[in-house]
């Protein structure tokens, strides 16, 4: 027999289903303990709608790792007016980014040391990095569905959040 959720669990699945659109009902169902059926009546019977687009986090994500990137606190305007959770949603892709955009300044450094040095070791090695470090951000990229909202007409989206 499926569990009963609280009220404060259920606002829970609202929160998270409404602000997250890469979420299904199965996958509210796996981490909630409950049936897609139970979540899909309730969502039904108390109008549950997807208050942010896949597209719209994106923009907000880049937005606010222009700003995390420039040294700038956030800009009130980023303010989500709907839901804490977009801006939750926002805040941990934005994350991503600025780790992303930072990651290159390694590769980037023993490059032009190497070229300095004309150094070939030094030069390979940063290639390899750069090589690595593009396949590990082109996954991540992938899981976070950070290039879905880029091109919107792709095939699926496979994301997977443990955060």
């Amino acid at each position: 027999m499926a569990r009963r959720l609280t009220a404060d669990e259920w606002t829970s699945v609202r929160k998270e289903f409404e602000t997250d659109p890469r979420l299904s009902f199965g996958d509210l169902a796996k981490k909630f303990g409950i049936s897609k059926q139970s979540i899909h009546a309730h969502a039904k019977a108390e109008g549950w709608q997807r208050v942010i687009s896949l597209q719209e986090l994106h923009e907000r994500a880049q937005l606010r790792a222009d700003r995390l990137v420039d040294g700038k606190p956030d800009d009130p305007a980023l303010a989500s007016s709907r839901l804490d959770g977009i801006d939750e949603a926002t805040a941990r892709r934005a994350a991503v980014l600025e780790r992303h955009r930072t990651e290159w300044n390694m590769p980037r450094k023993i490059a032009y040391e190497a070229a300095q040095t004309r150094d070939l070791e030094k030069a390979r090695l940063a290639k390899t990095i750069a090589e690595a470090l593009r396949n590990v951000q082109e996954g991540e990229r992938k899981a976070w569905g950070l290039d879905a909202a880029e091109n919107p007409t792709g095939g699926a989206v496979i994301v997977i959040d443990r955060g």
